[in-house]
């Protein structure tokens, strides 16, 4: 079922399991982002203007284009010529200058970062801010890449993005419908982990076309339990926002992304980079002075045997879990079995 957090002090009356998981998933990077244009709103681009919303861009393209001011921000956006494109899209959209909204996000160990928005104010905030992670920016025509350690967080650009103009942007639902329908690597890893991983969501509407694709498969009993719980984040929510909240599991907070980020603060204080998550009895088997990236790389291809293990007497290997040491120490014939599943 999910929680409606008013505001300010009432993650502290999250049942204790709840916020046990929330801040084991914070401190171990468990979590993903997905932002709409409401997080950069308050972000500045290289003119000093203040970044406008899709409905600011649909009304000046309109204007620019010759467009009716009815007309949809595709159609306006399809009567530019490219010398416009550059002018009034790309330039609108770049060097930008982060705001309040998204100070916070570097100082979090996040999975991935998914953003309907086609500025680079997250790539200039990770450059300007002494964060956790360093970012690795894609666009969603780039072939998929899976980053195999938290040193770095990938961000991937949905609809676009200003420095790769080139590739594209999208503006319409047609068009998001078509790329949808093409298989998109991007697109498809997150319609999968959607349902499953722990997500917070902000600067975005429940009713954007491509946010309900993502969340199509996801329910109020999809979340894995071992996870931390998922939010959505709205400034302004009614009725119809806390049932949709309750349809998808999602635990509805009710403030803007900054007070967000602030209070889920409290409960990981401290938090570490991602070098620092790996355990000492692996960090151990390294030189002192061993590079921390060398060390994230060893402990995500190796795991230490432990000195004594208990044999299991019943696995989850045969329902879809890995084998664990139990597993192999037991009379599971877990190599053969291995072989089995690759044969089918």
């Amino acid at each position: 079922m999910a929680t409606l957090i008013a505001g300010k002090g009432d993650f502290a009356k999250l049942p204790a399991h709840d916020k046990d998981a929330l801040v084991t998933s914070l401190r171990m990077g468990e979590y993903n982002l997905f932002l709409g244009a409401g997080a950069s709103l308050d972000s500045t681009n290289s003119m000093g203007e203040r970044l406008p919303s899709g409905q600011e861009l649909k009304e000046s393209l309109c204007q620019i284009s010759g467009a009716r001011p009815n007309s949809s921000l595709q159609r306006a956006f399809a009567g530019l010529t490219s010398e416009q494109v550059e002018q009034h899209v790309t330039a609108r959209f770049i060097d930008c200058r982060p705001g309040p909204t998204v100070a916070l996000v570097p100082s979090f160990v996040w999975r991935r970062i998914f953003t309907l928005n086609i500025d680079d104010v997250l790539e200039r905030l990770y450059e300007t801010t002494s964060g956790l992670q360093t970012l690795r920016s894609y666009h969603f025509n780039d072939t998929f890449e899976e980053l195999r350690t938290l040193d770095r967080v990938p961000v991937i650009h949905l609809h676009g993005w200003s420095k790769q103009a080139s590739k594209g942007y999208v503006f319409s639902r047609s068009e998001y419908a078509r790329l949808m329908a093409t298989s998109n690597a991007w697109m498809t890893v997150l319609a999968d982990i959607m349902p499953v991983a722990p997500f917070i969501i902000a600067g975005t509407s429940l009713d954007e076309i491509d946010l309900d694709f993502y969340l199509a498969k996801r329910s109020a009993t999809s979340p894995r339990e071992d996870r931390g719980l998922s939010f959505f984040v709205e400034p302004y929510p009614d009725s119809q926002t806390e049932n949709e909240c309750a349809r998808y599991g999602l635990n509805l907070y009710h403030g803007n992304m900054r007070d967000f980020l602030l209070e889920i603060s409290q409960f990981v204080p401290n938090r570490q980079p991602p070098h620092h998550l790996v355990s000492e009895d692996t960090s151990s088997l390294l030189p002192a002075d061993t590079d921390p990236k060398i060390i994230l790389s060893f402990a995500n291809d190796f795991e230490k045997i432990p000195a004594s293990t208990t044999k299991e007497t019943t696995t989850g290997f045969f329902y879809g879990h890995p084998p664990g040491w139990g597993d192999l120490a037991g009379d599971w014939d877990v190599g053969r079995s291995l072989a089995v599943e690759i044969r089918s």
